[in-house]
């Protein structure tokens, strides 16, 4: 899936292709391996993708397997994992201010999601670098809300 990693021309055509919800879909498989080089493509769709690219691949249901991905013990796939939903929460505060909403609704999809639950578990994680991003997150996007400033 090395295209996922690809300049935008390559990306659009991993969307055109219709290739995200298989490879969502392999995102949930039971078997370690495929989940984590899904994860690796998706990943990187989220890491070089355009905000509409990212927005399709919320609509296509993405939120849920990564965050399934925080329970692995794979400290690579939840750092990716945390990375991802990072930047699915900037989404969020982009739409924040271009539509003056009062909430983050990506933060609120990913608590839906068990997201939430499972990072504030990860500030227990070991690694300096996952507990790092978990106490980041959580005060970014969780924390005490500041007054957003609109785009209109």
């Amino acid at each position: 899936m090395n295209s996922s990693a690809g300049n935008k021309e390559q990306i659009d055509a991993v969307f055109k292709n219709n290739i995200i919800p298989p490879l969502l879909q392999l995102l949930a498989d039971d078997e370690f391996a495929i989940r984590k080089e899904a994860a690796y493509a998706i990943s990187n769709m989220i890491s070089f993708g355009n905000s509409d690219q990212i927005k399709f691949l919320i609509q296509q249901g993405c939120i849920r397997p990564l965050c399934d991905l925080l329970k692995v013990l794979d400290p690579k796939i939840i750092t990716i994992a945390l990375e991802s939903l990072e930047t699915i929460l900037k989404i969020g505060v982009e739409d924040m201010r271009m539509t003056c909403a009062t909430y983050n609704e990506m933060a609120v999809l990913i608590s839906e999601h068990e997201g939430l639950d499972r990072i504030e578990v990860l500030q227990m994680h070991p690694m300096t670098e996952i507990y790092n991003r978990c106490i980041s997150i959580l005060e970014t996007y969780y924390g005490i809300e500041e007054e957003s400033e609109c785009v209109i």
